[in-house]
Formats: C-alpha cells, structure tokens, sequence
C-alpha cells in the first residue's frame, strides 16, 4: 500500500451521525444534526457532542443543562440532513421535518419519537476547542425501539442499517465482519 501525505482533516475519520435534541421554551424543544458525537465513558455511560458557538443548540443545551442523543437509521438521511442545514432560531425544526417531539424521562429535552434509539444525557462538563464546544453528558435513561433490541432486551448491532457521515456524505453502517474479540479466537485456535 503506498501512502500520500494529505492536507490535515478531520473529515477522514468516519463519523456517528447524530440528531441532538435541546430544551426549547417556546417551541418545547429544537434539534440539530451532529457528526461529532462519541462514547466517552462506560461507567457511568457518557457521551460527548462537539457544537459550534453560533448555533442555536449550543445556547440551548447550556441553558437546560441536558440534552437526548437520537440515533437515526439510513433510511432517515434525508430527515437528518433537512434539520443539519437549517436554524432552529427562526423557525421550528419539529414542524419543518415532520419529526414528533415525545417526552423524556429525566430531562427536560424532548426525544425524537420516530428514531430507534434516544439518549437522556445530563450535562456534566464543557470543553471550549478552537472552533466547537465539546458537551459531555452523561446518559441517564435509553429508550430502544423493540425492533433494534434482542430476546434478553440488549442492543442488537445487525438489527437495522444505522447512519454515519464520512467525508460530507452520508452512508449505511454495512455487513458486520467481527465479533469483539474474534481475532484472538482465531489466535488461540491456531496454536
């Protein structure tokens, strides 16, 4: 493989694909799509979101204090590019997108009924970067559609074709080529 020296991107890492709810209080609630988001700690189970100071959400979620994760499936790109290249400041993103707000358990943010996973997440720190603001939250409540869920009620990582961005597009999360820990299976086999 022959590598080539490139101009310095963060465009070449895949990215989650995310649609972030805040606390709104005239309109109940106003979202945004977010590609930088990442799993920051497993106990307690925290999540990070990066969000430019311009943009309505960043306000919003240092107002309330909380935000929800929803996660979107493939098919839902064209909903989630609709509410990323809009403001919420001039006019309402639920109503534009055709998107239903439903209430949260534990924050004041609304979830966003018609994504298979939503996170409740209870801001706990703000890192100012350069150009973002990283917002870490913990998770506080997970609401999953059955359909992503298995018999014993965990995640399923097959069960439906997720949404990542990499490089300004949109893709499907494809076929699953691994279990964790496979490859030292294989290891100790051969041995």
């Amino acid at each position: 493989m022959v590598k080539i020296e490139i101009e310095p991107t963060a465009l070449g890492l895949p990215m989650s694909c995310v649609v972030v709810s805040s606390y709104e209080p005239e309109q109940g609630g106003n979202i945004a799509a977010i590609a930088y988001c990442a799993i920051v700690n497993v106990k307690p189970p925290m999540v990070a979101v990066s969000i430019r100071p311009s943009r309505h959400s960043y306000s919003l979620i240092r107002a309330a204090g909380d935000f929800v994760v929803n996660v979107p499936l493939a098919d839902q790109a064209r909903l989630v590019d609709l509410v990323g290249v809009v403001s919420g400041r001039s006019l309402d993103k639920f109503d534009l997108s055709g998107l239903t707000r439903a209430t949260a358990s534990s924050v004041k943010s609304p979830l966003i009924a018609e994504f298979p996973i939503n996170m409740e997440c209870k801001l706990l720190d703000m890192v100012e970067l350069p150009t973002h603001s990283l917002f870490i939250g913990e998770i506080v409540a997970l609401h999953a559609d059955e359909a992503v869920l298995d018999d014993a009620g965990r995640l399923r990582p097959d069960a439906a074709p997720f949404l990542v961005f990499y490089n300004l597009g949109y893709f499907a999360i494809g076929e699953k080529v691994g279990e964790f820990g496979f490859s030292k299976a294989s290891a100790d086999d051969n041995s």
